[in-house]
């Protein structure tokens, strides 16, 4: 099957894809920036090539029980998330994390606005590593 480019305009097939300027699409849909915010979140730094800053790496760095420790770790994600998922701004002071006392288990709540529509969205999922 081959999609062109009047798929995505003139049929809506697929809603979270905007047209840009320079001809380009661009994806605003909240399960796709959800899936790109995960994946940022679970990728080690240095495992992309030519990308050795790529990726906040949680799945190596919770098995501590210390708040100010798991505090520290997903305020540099968030910081990793913001740099390379641009198409969201982050509601910092309403981010949650519940840490379990199995020291490798987290719920994380993110809010945040897609920066091309305005809509104020959330990513949440229970990590377990």
């Amino acid at each position: 099957m081959v999609i062109q480019y009047s798929d995505y305009i003139e049929e809506k097939k697929y809603t979270d894809l905007s047209s840009k300027n320079d001809g380009s699409l661009e994806c605003y849909n909240e399960d796709a920036i959800n899936a790109s915010i995960l994946n940022i979140l679970l990728t080690n730094p240095g495992t992309i090539p030519f990308n050795i800053g790529f990726g906040a790496g949680l799945n190596i760095g919770i098995f501590e029980n210390d708040s100010t420790y798991i505090s520290d770790v997903i305020s540099n994600a968030l910081d990793i998330v913001a740099k390379y998922e641009q198409r969201i701004t982050i509601n910092k002071a309403s981010v949650e994390v519940t840490a379990y006392s199995d020291g490798s288990t987290l719920d994380l709540y993110i809010p945040y606005v897609i920066n091309s529509t305005g809509r104020s969205e959330y990513f949440y999922k229970r990590l377990a590593f």
